[in-house]
């Protein structure tokens, strides 16, 4: 993610606000079994809660954005949002280094609150509501509103 530029190191600088509004975002690794050599992160999301509103109506559809997950880049002014703690070589005795996210993680839901200007609040609130990562699930009333 760092040599894609999706996410940065913090500056030293910039380690601590006057402000306080910082927010690290919970995460943890996974190895694929055949591929020891390649760690895949995993920021924290709320997939249970999509979840259990996906069937509460009786037409069911999903949606899966291609491309957005790591794609959208976020206003540098958010990405202290977005802070996270990595150790190096997975040595957790040496101390974390900082970083942030420069692009969308797609659990951040609050980041998603500018498109209900440019396109109405039913789908500012389908994306805010009923999106896990890059997948749309939901459930209505019929399939004209779906």
């Amino acid at each position: 993610m760092i040599d894609k530029g999706q996410a940065e190191r913090v500056l030293d600088e910039e380690r601590h606000l006057s402000n306080g509004r910082i927010w690290y975002t919970p995460h943890h690794s996974v190895y694929h079994l055949q591929k020891w050599d390649k760690i895949h992160v995993f920021f924290d999301a709320s997939l249970i809660g999509v979840l259990c509103c996906f069937h509460k109506e009786p037409i069911s559809f999903t949606c899966d954005v291609e491309g957005l997950f790591h794609q959208v880049y976020v206003n540098p002014d958010h990405r202290k949002l977005l802070r996270f703690l990595w150790w190096s070589d997975g040595d957790i005795d040496r101390k974390p280094t900082e970083f942030r996210m420069t692009v969308y993680l797609g659990e951040q839901t609050s980041l998603w609150k500018e498109p209900q200007g440019l396109f109405g609040s039913e789908p500012a609130k389908f994306v805010m509501e009923d999106f896990y990562v890059d997948d749309g699930l939901k459930s209505v009333h019929s399939a004209t509103q779906a």
